[in-house]
């Protein structure tokens, strides 16, 4: 949590992608996507992971044009 904090203030943000078949910590990756100002992702099949990334990546790209 601390090197999600750090990399948030060097204007780096954090999305989580969390893979619920498993062991996935789901809070956890909640309050690092929340520290590090990006988005979480709960994923149940992980055939929907190419489609997440590059709709995490339009989003990213979006935000990356129009933050303040």
């Amino acid at each position: 949590l601390k090197e999600a904090a750090i990399s948030c203030r060097h204007g780096i943000t954090i999305s989580c992608i969390c893979l619920l078949q498993g062991s996935s910590d789901v809070e956890m990756m909640r309050h690092i996507s929340r520290i590090g100002h990006g988005r979480l992702y709960l994923v149940e099949d992980s055939r929907s992971l190419p489609q997440v990334m590059l709709q995490e990546r339009e989003i990213a790209k979006f935000s990356e044009h129009y933050s303040v």
